[in-house]
């Protein structure tokens, strides 16, 4: 497959509020961050040259043009302004495609899609650049220096929160109601959010956020961690089901290190758990997922997975 085209932001220095995750918006054609194109697309350079108030070839006669795109303000204002230079100033048809920016990646790598226009490079968006970055060429920067971070409502005074850490003062939890509110799940920013909300120990699971980073060591050692503060809780405080949620990602990321036995041993301690709530059979059915997936031979696992299965029957 010949290389597409990519328009890309680079991104700029990080932000102090959300760090390493600072970058520029892209445009690839193809597969690549940012706008992404086909190789050699004649109306690729005929679109810069338009931009660029210069003159440009007319339209190459039956050519459409599939843009990705997903719902962010940003997206939806680069996109529309190339649907409108393309269809107004070069004469082509523009066919507008919303889905998540992942598949926006595999769809230009793939040639469902010819361009995307918000690759966000080189950080934010490299596991999907990484993919593709064989069949696609950047082919521009949109713009740069643009910071990834998160915003907190004008209400909140700047004393009280003037930086992520400020996020576990007993007030701000109170007032935010300990909420962060994430975009969609595919975007580069949501990671970010992850990897920050582990960092800076804002959420009562952090080992669920190194999971879902697939950073199993250091899930393993909060897990392990959070397991050993249950345990030692006197029994007035002590959690049951936040202790059976700390056993299951442990068990998680054991399973995901090739430790299947002690995986398997802490799923069972969980599901014997005197109050094994909906958060806790959801967190469940992530660990028979991975059990199943990665020892399905092992009668232990299979044990576990009759055990989980006998569970959801009986709570259904």
């Amino acid at each position: 497959m010949s290389p597409s085209f990519a328009l890309r932001a680079t991104e700029g220095e990080p932000g102090s509020t959300l760090p390493d995750t600072a970058g520029e918006p892209s445009v690839a054609r193809s597969a690549k961050e940012g706008a992404i194109v086909r190789s050699c697309a004649a109306w690729a350079a005929a679109a810069l040259a338009a931009l660029a108030a210069v003159a440009a070839p007319a339209a190459e006669p039956g050519v459409v043009i599939r843009i990705g795109w997903t719902a962010w303000s940003d997206a939806e204002a680069v996109t529309n302004i190339a649907k409108e230079v393309l269809e107004k100033r070069l004469g082509y048809k523009v066919d507008l495609v919303m889905t998540d920016i992942g598949l926006q990646y595999a769809g230009v790598a793939r040639g469902n899609l010819d361009v995307m226009l918000m690759a966000w490079l080189p950080t934010t968006h490299k596991a999907y650049w990484d993919k593709v970055s064989g069949d696609v060429v950047d082919l521009a920067v949109l713009y740069d220096h643009a910071r990834l971070g998160w915003a907190v409502p004008q209400y909140v005074p700047e004393s009280e929160v003037g930086s992520i850490a400020d996020l576990n003062k007993p007030e701000a939890r109170s007032r935010l109601h300990g909420l962060i509110q994430g975009i969609d799940p595919g975007a580069g920013l949501m990671r970010a959010s992850e990897r920050a909300l582990a960092d800076y120990a804002l959420t009562g699971f952090p080992a669920s956020s190194y999971i879902w980073l697939a950073d199993f060591k250091q899930a393993k050692r909060h897990a392990e961690q959070a397991v050993v503060l249950h345990e030692s809780a006197s029994p007035e405080s002590r959690s049951p089901s936040k202790e059976a949620i700390a056993r299951i990602d442990l068990g998680i990321a054991l399973a995901e290190l090739g430790v299947a036995d002690e995986a398997i041993g802490q799923g069972h301690l969980a599901l014997a758990s005197p109050r094994v709530v909906d958060s806790v059979r959801s967190r469940a059915a992530d660990l028979d997922a991975v059990l199943t997936r990665r020892y399905p031979l092992v009668p232990a696992a299979q044990e576990f997975h009759e055990e989980y299965g006998s569970l959801v029957r009986a709570t259904s």
